[in-house]
């Protein structure tokens, strides 16, 4: 489904000063805007424009893929998903607990709704919430754990890979790898899968135990990666390959001691820490959207104050990152970075390096606050969504354009910048500003 209504409307208001779509077209820059005749994303959430753990067209319509279109002037149609989504996304403030829907936050997030009308599958935007590398590669529909979200985007019988392939494209952007290592980060356990499920293309059983693996090693990802490489190479078009985030890129992974300096908030909201975040734990990583969210729900729920300890125990997904997790998983991701900059460097693609931006916006996120966590539209500072891990509208303007901040001093590109530098397009740009990251709440 087309959605160049902006586009139309710029394109109406310089016909009308210069009566002369030629030179409009010649001034935006040809070459690449021919090189994006058909675009093709593969990839997973942040590639979908899933905001606020959900996805629907507001989101769809923001997501970087498709504003690096806009920027090319190329036409990228998308499988857009009507409101509420599929699922739900939250809404804000965090306090209500509430999704788009009316749901509680708490709840299942069972919603999805229809395509719209118009939408014709596959389009030019085929990644998947949730997706591995091998489902990307492999899984069609009807084998697809969440079949109604896959369905939203790709036709029975076909993959990411061959929608891809049968669109002739040329241009392809692949964002893959994340799904691979995102449980581990986010859940606090460390299980390494023997390999993807050869069904639903899930990460597989750990060897030995009746267990799912919560991050996939590099030596089973790598060829994976690399046979939907080859399927790209295959058609003949340019493309970019994305790094996969660091766990340390993560902005709601807060240690112990940033948890310890906002005691007397956590507390006034039922939260009670134990003493460990400002000692022996204080470094550990605990992932705020359900550790502390959840223990904040549960005290205003029940009336009852909740002890949350920032140590990491052991196989368990408490979602707490000691250090030395943190960084066995950080050495996974490394591998998989090295490849596909490698990758890339062999097949003379572009290179866009997701820790990169991802720092920038570390660098311009608030400092932790369980006031803003709970009251706030954008409690994880502007470039980031209600779920404090997809980035929000002005985060996907920032991998599209890149930015720069005064308050912080530091500034990085998009993929527009990376685009235009590796093959001498002339993509436009729009570079974000980032405002102070103390300021931005409502």
């Amino acid at each position: 489904m087309t959605r160049r209504w902006a586009l139309a409307l710029s394109a109406l208001s310089v016909l009308s000063v210069t009566a002369c779509e030629e030179s409009f077209v010649d001034e935006v820059g040809v070459e690449g805007t021919s090189a994006f005749e058909r675009y093709v994303a593969i990839g997973t959430s942040i590639s979908m424009g899933v905001q606020g753990a959900g996805v629907y067209y507001a989101g769809q319509v923001n997501s970087w893929p498709s504003l690096v279109a806009d920027a090319a002037y190329a036409d990228f149609d998308l499988p857009l998903i009507e409101a509420p989504g599929c699922g739900a996304p939250f809404i804000a403030p965090l306090q209500f607990f509430r999704r788009l829907d009316a749901s509680s936050a708490a709840a299942p997030n069972v919603v999805c709704a229809e395509n719209y009308a118009s939408v014709s599958l596959p389009e030019n935007n085929v990644a998947v919430d949730g997706s591995t590398t091998y489902q990307a590669l492999n899984t069609a529909p009807d084998d697809y754990p969440e079949k109604e979200l896959i369905a939203r985007v790709l036709p029975a019988g076909q993959t990411q890979v061959t929608a891809m392939a049968a669109q002739d494209p040329t241009f392809v952007t692949v964002e893959l790898g994340a799904n691979e290592v995102l449980r581990a980060a986010l859940g606090g356990i460390l299980l390494p899968a023997s390999g993807y499920d050869p069904d639903s293309g899930a990460l597989g059983q750990v060897t030995g135990l009746p267990v799912q693996g919560t991050f996939m090693p590099y030596a089973i990802w790598a060829p994976v990666y690399d046979e939907v490489i080859d399927a790209v190479v295959a058609t003949g078009a340019r493309a970019a390959l994305v790094t996969v985030p660091q766990t340390t890129s993560i902005v709601s992974l807060r240690t112990g001691a940033e948890l310890w300096a906002d005691r007397a908030a956590l507390q006034a909201r039922g939260v009670i820490l134990n003493a460990d975040c400002g000692a022996a734990a204080a470094d550990n990583l605990i992932f705020v959207p359900r550790k502390i969210l959840n223990a904040i729900g549960a005290a205003s729920a029940t009336g009852t104050p909740q002890n949350v300890s920032c140590a990491d125990v052991p196989q368990t997904g408490d979602n707490v990152l000691s250090v030395a997790e943190a960084a066995a998983l950080s050495a996974v991701i490394d591998q998989m970075n090295e490849h596909i900059v490698e990758t890339a460097a062999t097949h003379g693609f572009a290179l866009v390096d997701a820790n990169e931006i991802l720092g920038f916006i570390m660098d311009n996120r608030p400092a932790f606050s369980a006031a803003r966590l709970v009251s706030c539209s954008y409690p994880f500072g502007q470039f980031i969504s209600l779920d404090g891990v997809h980035p929000s509208t002005e985060g996907h303007r920032l991998v599209a354009f890149g930015g720069s901040s005064e308050a912080t001093g530091t500034s990085v590109d998009g993929v527009t910048d990376i685009v235009n530098a590796h093959y001498g397009f002339s993509l436009e740009q729009h570079d974000v500003v980032a405002i102070d990251p103390n300021l931005v709440c409502n």
